[in-house]
């Protein structure tokens, strides 16, 4: 990814919609989990903290979904203004694309003993 600062402005938006994409899957998908977890467990605390787990995916998600609206609204123009320097680069555009890479939050992790 060192090369990201000399790549097109059209290959970093593709880039970063491929990672958005991913990324968007893979925190449904952890969500949904979280949540069959959290309907089998018994334990208040346990189940309390799965909640919580699922309540900053949805945040993250939100985030994410907001972002790649950006991106939608980014037109061929937009970008050759940006790739021109006559218009900004969004900063989350500016850094390579990866996947969950966010700050993370202080959570609790200690493990769920989900309730056969």
């Amino acid at each position: 990814m060192c090369l990201w600062p000399t790549l097109p402005v059209q290959e970093k938006v593709r880039l970063t919609k491929i990672a958005l994409e991913a990324e968007i899957a893979a925190q449904l998908y952890m969500r949904d989990e979280l949540g069959e977890r959290q309907s089998r467990v018994r334990d208040d605390q346990a189940r309390q903290r799965l909640g919580d787990r699922a309540d900053a995916i949805t945040l993250r998600l939100e985030t994410l979904q907001s972002r790649m609206g950006e991106l939608g609204t980014m037109g061929a123009h937009d970008m050759r203004m940006m790739g021109q320097g006559r218009k900004p680069l969004p900063d989350w555009l500016e850094r390579p694309a990866r996947l969950f890479m966010e700050e993370a939050r202080e959570t609790d992790n200690r493990p769920v003993r989900d309730v056969a």
